[in-house]
């Protein structure tokens, strides 16, 4: 049986639920089926929090009395707060590392 990382899917992470059909499907056959089926669906993947993406805070509109909108480096979802922003990006799962200022494109 090939090993995984051979199959170049060791940064793709397949939801439980996937993987308990994929099982159901290909129990009775074999086990080099399973396997198949598992690289086969690459669409099935999905991003786990805090594994692979890395960002930072990217601090933009100034709202008045501390309030501003923070931009995530890695979709673009933003939040706005008064407060230090949080440590991980509610929409993407983003371990975010920081804050920089938003470079004004103005000339």
């Amino acid at each position: 049986m090939p090993d995984i990382k051979e199959l170049g899917i060791e940064k793709e992470y397949i939801s439980k639920k996937k993987v308990l059909e994929i099982y159901e499907e290909t129990r009775n056959k074999p086990q080099d089926a399973f396997v198949e089926a598992i690289v086969e669906t690459k669409g099935d993947c999905v991003i786990v929090p805090g594994v692979e993406r890395t960002g930072v805070w990217v601090r933009g509109t100034h709202h008045g009395l501390g309030v501003y909108n923070y931009d995530c480096s890695e979709c673009g979802d933003f939040i706005i707060t008064s407060m230090k922003p949080y440590n991980y990006c509610p929409e993407c799962g983003a371990h975010m590392i920081g804050v920089r200022e938003k470079k004004d494109t103005k000339q």
